[in-house]
C-alpha cells in the first residue's frame, strides 16, 4: 500500500508542499488526498481517527497515522534520506520539531502562494479525492 499524504485542500502553502513532493517523488511512493475530501472523511471514520486541518497527516502501512514533524520527517525519509533537513529532523527532539511545525501551521494561510499548477494526466492519478473509499479499501485491504 502506498502512503497517503492528507493535506488542507484550502491552503495554498499546503498545495505548494504537495507539488514539491510530486516533483521529487520519482518512484511515485506517495498518494494524496485533501483532508476535506469524502475519501479522507471515510478513511478517518473507518479507522476511528479524528481529522484535523492543523497538520499534514500521513497514512502508511494500512495502520499508522503520522502527523506534524513526524509526517514531514517520513516524507523526507522516502524522498531523500541523505538531506540535511531530514538529518536535522532526526536529531531534534520531536516536541521541538512539532513546535516549529505548529508555528508554520499557524501562519501557513497567510503565506501568499500565487502559482496554480495544472497536473498532467499521470499526476492526477496520484490523487484519491474522488476515489470511492470502499472500492479503495477492498483493493488495498489495510489491516
Amino acid at each position: 500500500m502506498k502512503p497517503i499524504v492528507f493535506y488542507d485542500g484550502e491552503c495554498g502553502f499546503c498545495h505548494r508542499w504537495v507539488q514539491w513532493i510530486i516533483d521529487r517523488d520519482a518512484g511515485r511512493v506517495f498518494r494524496f488526498a485533501s483532508l476535506q475530501s469524502d475519501f479522507a472523511n471515510d478513511l478517518f471514520l473507518h479507522f476511528d481517527k479524528k481529522a484535523t486541518l492543523d497538520s499534514i497527516v500521513i497514512f502508511k502501512d494500512g495502520t499508522e497515522f503520522l502527523v506534524k514533524s513526524e509526517a514531514v520527517s517520513y516524507i523526507f525519509s522516502q524522498l531523500n534520506p541523505g538531506s540535511i533537513f531530514y538529518k536535522m529532523l532526526k536529531v531534534f527532539p520531536r516536541f521541538l520539531s512539532d513546535i516549529g511545525y505548529d508555528c508554520m501551521a499557524a501562519v501557513r494561510k497567510k503565506i501568499s502562494m500565487r502559482t496554480c499548477r495544472v497536473f498532467n494526466r499521470e499526476e492526477k492519478t496520484l490523487f484519491l479525492n474522488d476515489v470511492d473509499f470502499l472500492e479503495w479499501l477492498s483493493e488495498n485491504n489495510p489491516l
